[in-house]
């Protein structure tokens, strides 16, 4: 029985043709069907696309699901929501269709299930990290390369710092696996959130809070510098990226093929809007009786200041019996160097 069901959301736009792309996610040599379901959930888009869509969903061996909201604004949510509701695995994965995987990537995946103990412990998520690559000669390059071959040289590029080929890495996504059940539980995504942005934010920053498995970091509502540019504890993001940054250590990632992005007024009220709606809701989260349990206090706090020859910080005796970790001076731009290296899984 499959125990995985990969989820991707979409809706055709004016500036962007997806059709071409709903084949990525099916692009790992080792993929088995026989372990993963894949569901695509087109929330909307016109008659012409939508018949597109199916058709290469048929020839793909995907399944299709076609929600009538062509006369409403895009809602990502409702998309990732109804294909929950339409999955019949234990663990459920969402996944953008911009995103192409590397050859082995799904059985690394699966095998993360066991390794971060998620039978154990449902209310944590297994995320994974993006590399993006450049508009032109990242994309022309990566596929010139021998699909074997792009990992290990994508990987070098991010070592290197290469910004001709690749546009920025980052460590705190909206790909993430997770128990089905326990998204259930949680409500799920929030509908509320139309158009685009911050949905997957709320919704995996939830299941972080319940998990307990890292600390809130001081100034938790702030948005602090980028993903690619942490270099202290504070704010969500500081918290958020950690779940990417473990799985990156172990080089599983994927490709963002460039694609334009929208610019119109419109776009930028819904993403403000949306943007209101989190923070407001991070606030609450915040100011819960419960939240204070689970705060870096000041004199426990990894990040304040560097302690050790090594560059390294000390870690506080609430920390030294517990998770193995190490703070090593940033490098821009590549994660882990200059992020926590977890070890090993650990509660906190």
């Amino acid at each position: 029985m499959n125990r995985l069901t990969i989820i991707i959301p979409i809706r055709a736009i004016s500036n962007r043709n997806i059709a071409e792309r709903l084949a990525y996610c099916t692009h790992d040599s080792f993929l088995d069907r026989n372990k993963l379901d894949f569901i695509v959930v087109d929330d909307g888009s016109p008659l012409a696309q939508r018949r597109e869509h199916e058709a290469i969903c048929v020839r793909q061996g995907l399944k299709y699901h076609y929600i009538e909201s062509q006369n409403k604004n895009v809602n990502m949510a409702r998309a990732r929501n109804r294909g929950v509701a339409l999955a019949r695995t234990e663990y459920i994965m969402f996944m953008d269709v911009d995103l192409y995987p590397y050859p082995g990537y799904y059985d690394d995946l699966l095998n993360e299930i066991a390794a971060q103990n998620l039978n154990e412990h449902p209310d944590d998520l297994v995320m994974t990290g993006v590399i993006y690559l450049s508009e032109q000669e990242g994309v022309k390059r990566f596929f010139k390369t021998e699909p074997e071959k792009r990992r290990a040289l994508f990987l070098d590029y991010c070592a290197q710092e290469n910004n001709r080929f690749i546009e920025k890495v980052s460590t705190g996504t909206s790909v993430t696996l997770m128990h089905r059940e326990r998204y259930l539980e949680l409500g799920g995504y929030d509908e509320n959130f139309e158009q685009w942005g911050y949905e997957d934010l709320e919704f995996n920053l939830r299941m972080m809070y319940h998990s307990d498995r890292f600390p809130l970091p001081k100034d938790f509502t702030k948005e602090i510098k980028s993903f690619a540019d942490i270099d202290v504890y504070r704010g969500w993001k500081s918290m958020y990226k950690l779940y990417g940054d473990i799985t990156f250590q172990k080089k599983i990632v994927l490709f963002h093929i460039w694609h334009d992005i929208d610019r119109s007024s419109e776009y930028a009220r819904g993403y403000e809007r949306n943007r209101q709606r989190f923070v407001k809701k991070i606030t609450a989260m915040a100011k819960e009786p419960r939240a204070e349990l689970c705060r870096v206090s000041e004199e426990d706090s990894l990040f304040n200041q560097y302690n050790n020859d090594d560059g390294s910080l000390s870690l506080g005796d609430h920390y030294k019996n517990s998770p193995l970790i190490a703070w090593v001076q940033p490098l821009k731009g590549i994660p882990l160097i200059g992020s926590l290296l977890l070890a090993l899984k650990q509660k906190i």
